[in-house]
């Protein structure tokens, strides 16, 4: 479909001339209209169907999410895996220069979670009430636990966690943390 030929000038069209030209390319333009009709009609088609997908898919992945997180759960709460609180007190039970980043934690609710904070992963506070110490291996952990050092500060108690994949970081009582052992041969 091609565009009606306009004059050159159109300052020189008399006022029908003009009238004429946006009459041809108003019905041109609803000749158009009509035949894309059927062509967004299916585009909207597809857009909702794509749109019942996604919807679809995020809500398999939370399902997935929920029964991991689930299975989590059920899987401390045979005690399999001890809670941080009891396992400080527990003397070679790793071994001391171990890491702390390297330890394998999950918070009670199912969460995976790391030792410390987001830009330093793998430490631990203690306070005795006046003092702070951080810790980064096993060792220094268990170490003052059993000098009667607390997880935590002297404003704060408990464990500084991050959540693993991101930089959600929050403190939680060391007896909601349990840590992962690895299985035995």
């Amino acid at each position: 479909m091609n565009l009606p030929d306009l004059p050159a000038d159109l300052h020189a069209a008399s006022d029908a001339e003009l009238a004429r030209y946006v009459q041809e390319l108003n019905e041109r333009a609803r000749a158009l209209e009509e035949q894309i009709a059927p062509i967004r009609a299916v585009l909207d088609s597809i857009r909702q169907t794509n749109a019942a997908i996604a919807t679809e898919v995020r809500r398999r992945e939370r399902m997935a999410s929920h029964a991991e997180r689930k299975a989590l759960q059920q899987s401390f709460s045979d005690t399999s895996h001890p809670l941080l609180e009891t396992a400080l007190g527990t003397p070679g039970l790793f071994p001391a220069a171990l890491p702390l980043a390297e330890l394998d934690c999950v918070l009670r609710t199912g969460g995976a979670v790391q030792l410390g904070y987001a830009t330093k992963r793998g430490t631990m506070s203690f306070t005795d009430g006046t003092e702070v110490r951080n810790a980064s291996t096993w060792g220094e952990s268990t170490a003052l636990f059993l000098d009667g050092w607390q997880p935590g500060t002297k404003t704060l108690p408990g464990v500084r966690v991050v959540l693993l994949e991101s930089k959600v970081e929050r403190v939680v009582p060391a007896g909601d943390i349990c840590i992962v052992l690895p299985p035995r041969s």
